[in-house]
């Protein structure tokens, strides 16, 4: 688990910041040798310098800027401030999601094969274009050779530029796919046509698990209801108002994933008792300003018979 980042370390003493206020390019990791620490090396400490995990604060304050790929670390031992910029904001927030993880006592796995020569780069990524490969990871942007592979199973399109999704993907018998990281079109035409390619009969019958941390979402798109063997929905650190009714009618899902959003509430429906795992930390459950969408709805409604087919509407308080 590596990250390159730009760093900053400095000393807090009785409540001051000592040091050089310089970030330097380094590679920050964690390790698990009975404990888990923060690795940290750069070319202020060329030997690396180590955190133990167990010795953060894990204040609230230092993850305000979390969306614009920025975080920080105090330590209690030695009492020093790590302060991180990163490139990419899904690398920063899976950076924080993992301590938080293993502060909170969860069980986080770490390849012990990781070293700092073993950068996250493009080493990992398939870009052969084999016809018969099951597993393709993209670089940068969406390559529309891609739709020639009839095998493919897994896709990863994570950090990519103005990302388009061809209708054309609903054709291949895709299991899992990543599109975490990634920029949405900005046109509107663009995003009216984003979600086409659910409706295609193959893959909405092979999806299984769809992630989409960290991509700006601000509501979840009608279009997933095409997915009906829908099993894991990762829709983490994105900026939902709320999650629609509509969810319930994913029958299959097992595994929900929507922390770091701004949900009020999460709605009631029989689909999501039979979860298996669900994360929703870290949004605005007691938050006592009104729901924003059903202002929003309640406004843009004139005349009751603007809405000719609608057959039963509700709302909670």
């Amino acid at each position: 688990m590596l990250f390159q980042c730009d760093v900053n370390v400095r000393e807090v003493r009785r409540q001051r910041m000592i040091g050089s206020e310089e970030f330097i390019p380094s590679t920050v990791w964690i390790k698990k040798e009975n404990n888990y620490y923060l690795c940290l090396k750069n070319s202020i400490y060329p030997n690396g310098k180590t955190y133990s995990i167990s010795l953060v604060k894990m204040d609230p304050i230092f993850f305000s800027l979390l969306k614009s790929g920025r975080i920080a670390f105090e330590f209690r031992k030695p009492r020093d401030l790590l302060s991180l910029e990163f490139k990419s904001k899904r690398m920063a927030y899976l950076l924080y999601r993992t301590m938080q993880d293993i502060t909170d006592g969860k069980n986080v796995i770490i390849d012990k094969n990781q070293n700092p020569d073993a950068l996250h780069a493009n080493n990992a990524v398939i870009d052969n274009f084999d016809l018969n490969a099951n597993e393709f990871k993209g670089v940068d942007s969406f390559d529309n050779r891609i739709l020639n592979m009839k095998c493919l199973s897994t896709l990863v399109l994570e950090d990519c530029n103005s990302l388009v999704l061809p209708e054309e993907i609903g054709h291949l018998p895709i299991k899992s796919l990543n599109i975490s990281g990634s920029e949405m079109p900005t046109s509107q035409h663009a995003q009216d046509i984003y979600w086409n390619w659910t409706s295609k009969p193959t893959i909405s019958g092979t999806l299984t698990t769809l992630k989409m941390d960290t991509i700006r979402l601000m509501k979840l798109p009608f279009e997933i209801l095409y997915l009906k063997n829908l099993q894991t929905l990762s829709l983490n650190n994105n900026a939902l108002a709320y999650l629609p009714h509509f969810i319930g009618e994913l029958k299959n899902i097992k595994n929900l994933f929507a922390a770091d959003n701004m949900l009020p509430y999460i709605p009631l429906c029989s689909s999501l008792i039979h979860l298996t795992e669900m994360d929703v930390i870290h949004n605005r459950f007691y938050c006592k300003e009104p729901r924003d969408h059903l202002v929003t709805y309640k406004e843009s409604i004139k005349e009751p018979t603007d809405f000719k087919s609608l057959k039963h509407i509700a709302f909670l308080s």
